[in-house]
């Protein structure tokens, strides 16, 4: 009972809290951005103080022992959970299995849950993140062979499901909705080597507005580059060849005449 009235207290008091804290895991320092503040934001000004050979973080979440962290997206605004929970960010070390248990229901109005139809797993997300960002992450955990998702729907026993597009922000529709990631059946996409998490160049630039780029870099696509470096190379050469020799033709051509 004791316990339940502290975290009652430190509920309240986060409500009048100036700013949050967030953790950098490449330093150890923790910084304090005001609220209101994108996680995007604030992960590119903490990305910018770090010194060459640091990893750089690659998201922030939310982390309380015995609980399944919280992801934000870069539109997301950073918020205070409540007691026992802090934020941090994630670099590429950091990534890797991660132990799934209960809800916690002094957090549950602050992030929305979305179950990976592909893996069964259920992912949260901050309220406030794109649709778009939350499909990229799930996709990027994915075991080779996995279909990926194309989107993320909201469905409810009844009634018709409700699409979310790239930049749609995730919201909590009330108790009676849940939501998972949509995909077509033989689609014909799933995870490859070609994607992946290890190469940063499959992981696709995650901009501070939630937008995303992929960047698709296979020796089919160097080797194109290289046959027509050759060519304009080759090209360049007759060119030369052809200025070079330009006098003398034009002589003889006038000596014709």
């Amino acid at each position: 009972m004791a316990h339940e009235e502290q975290e009652k207290r430190e509920l309240l008091s986060t409500s009048f809290a100036q700013f949050v804290e967030v953790l950098c895991k490449s330093t150890e320092k923790t910084w304090r951005f005001a609220l209101g503040t994108t996680a995007g934001w604030a992960l590119e000004q903490m990305n910018r103080s770090l010194r060459h050979g640091l990893p750089q973080g690659f998201f922030i979440v939310a982390v309380k022992e015995g609980e399944e962290q919280v992801v934000f997206g870069p539109s997301a605004v950073l918020s205070l959970f409540g007691h026992g929970w802090r934020l941090q960010t994630v670099t590429d070390e950091d990534l890797g299995g991660r132990k799934s248990s209960g809800i916690a229901a002094a957090a549950s109005d602050k992030f929305v849950e979305v179950k990976c139809s592909s893996t069964g797993k259920v992912w949260r997300f901050a309220a406030g993140t794109k649709a778009g960002y939350a499909l990229l992450r799930m996709n990027q955990e994915l075991e080779l062979g996995l279909p990926l998702a194309v989107g993320i729907e909201g469905v409810n026993d009844g009634e018709g499901s409700v699409k979310f597009g790239p930049d749609a922000i995730l919201i909590d529709y009330g108790p009676r909705w849940s939501f998972r990631t949509a995909f077509h059946e033989g689609y014909g996409q799933t995870r490859s080597t070609s994607g992946s998490q290890s190469d940063l160049s499959q992981k696709g630039v995650i901009k501070p507005d939630g937008s995303f780029t992929m960047q698709h870099i296979t020796p089919e696509y160097i080797g194109r580059i290289l046959v027509v470096t050759f060519f304009l190379f080759l090209l360049g050469g007759l060119l030369t060849l052809f200025l070079e020799f330009l006098p003398d033709l034009l002589s003889i051509i006038s000596s014709l005449t």
